[in-house]
């Protein structure tokens, strides 16, 4: 586990159901970024990392919670019926209560929006190998070792330009 890992893993979370809209205010200087839904059963498991890059976190993370089950965006509740083995309805409204940690990146760290949405889209790859998140499905080979951190995943996309 790196010091990343470990720091998300210990970062305050709000329940999914307890969000108000307000709370994304409090994101406006860091509208992007990466989130890590946490099972509320399993001390805390890490069930699946996503990427708010194109869109905001408050234009990605409902989308999530979407009623309508063949709608493309759901995937944390496709896979969380999946994983319960229950209706989507029910499992939709079981995963109301499972907790959310975001990580944003403030616009000024980023020279553009190139750039922007290839780090927060390294870094969602890169946690998603390194909480062994259930519900995602890895893309490609682990890219990162040791040591991960926002800085290092910065410089890994720069040489990559």
């Amino acid at each position: 586990m790196t010091a990343l890992a470990d720091e998300l893993r210990l970062t305050p979370k709000v329940q999914v159901g307890d969000i108000r809209l307000r709370d994304f205010l409090e994101l406006l200087e860091t509208p992007n970024g990466v989130y890590s839904l946490f099972d509320q059963r399993i001390d805390g498991k890490p069930l699946y990392v996503g990427k708010a890059s194109a869109r905001s976190f408050i234009g990605r993370i409902p989308v999530h919670f979407e009623p309508r089950e063949d709608h493309w965006l759901n995937q944390f509740a496709k896979a969380h019926a999946k994983a319960l083995k229950s209706a989507y309805m029910d499992a939709l409204e079981d995963a109301l209560n499972q907790y959310v940690v975001f990580v944003g990146f403030p616009d000024k760290m980023l020279a553009d929006d190139k750039h922007r949405i290839r780090s927060i889209g390294a870094l969602e790859s890169a946690l998603q190998w390194e909480l062994d998140s259930p519900y995602n499905s890895r893309r490609g080979p682990r890219k990162f070792s040791g040591t991960l951190t926002v800085e290092k995943i910065f410089e890994a996309v720069r040489r990559t330009e």
